[in-house]
């Protein structure tokens, strides 16, 4: 096993492939929906701060931390989206608009804007995290978790959040952060460093 900073568009498709495949959306998505799915949920990583993207390698990619150090990630991010939504084409796009724009989709929509505001003011940083299902479980995700916590510290940032369903609580209480807040089975969860 091996974890690296991402090096090639390779693998910048492969942590598509696995944000999709993740994504745990019934029934599976169609080739253009997981296109785009990728694509929204990783592109700004890719564009905006490709430095703290972490990947386990096992032979292949097999999992991935993407993350940000602090608020500028989420101003720098709809610009990202406005390009996005531009270079897609046909009836996808249109889905893609509506989805970016109204759905209760982003932190802010899904916690409140007040709230995230504070969130982000405490706990600046932030980490999204995927494994393929045969490689969880296998205590990859926390030394992930660990490496973006040393590369966060060195910086001197003082918090690191994550918002996420109710599955991955325990794991993530397990590295110690708390749960801050909970909506419609949303957690958001920080940890001060």
């Amino acid at each position: 096993m091996n974890i690296s900073q991402v090096q090639s568009e390779k693998d910048w498709e492969k942590i598509k492939e696995i944000c999709v495949l993740s994504s745990g959306i019934k029934p599976p998505l169609s080739q253009e929906r997981s296109f785009s799915f990728g694509r929204v949920w990783i592109d700004p990583y890719q564009l905006i701060c490709p430095e703290y993207t972490l990947a386990v390698f096992d032979s292949d990619l097999i999992g991935y931390l993407t993350g940000a150090i602090d608020r500028s990630f989420f101003e720098k991010r709809n610009a990202v989206y406005t390009e996005l939504v531009h270079e897609i084409s046909g009836p996808e796009q249109e889905k893609l608009k509506q989805q970016l724009d109204g759905e209760a989709l982003w932190p802010e929509q899904l916690l409140g804007k007040v709230y995230f505001e504070e969130l982000i003011e405490d706990y600046p940083a932030h980490l999204h995290i995927n494994f393929l299902k045969n490689h969880q479980g296998k205590g990859l995700g926390t030394l992930l978790i660990q490496n973006f916590e040393n590369k966060l510290k060195e910086k001197k940032i003082s918090g690191v959040h994550v918002i996420c369903g109710k599955r991955p609580v325990p794991f993530y209480e397990k590295l110690g952060f708390q749960i801050l807040k909970s909506e419609n089975q949303i957690y958001a969860m920080g940890k001060k460093l």
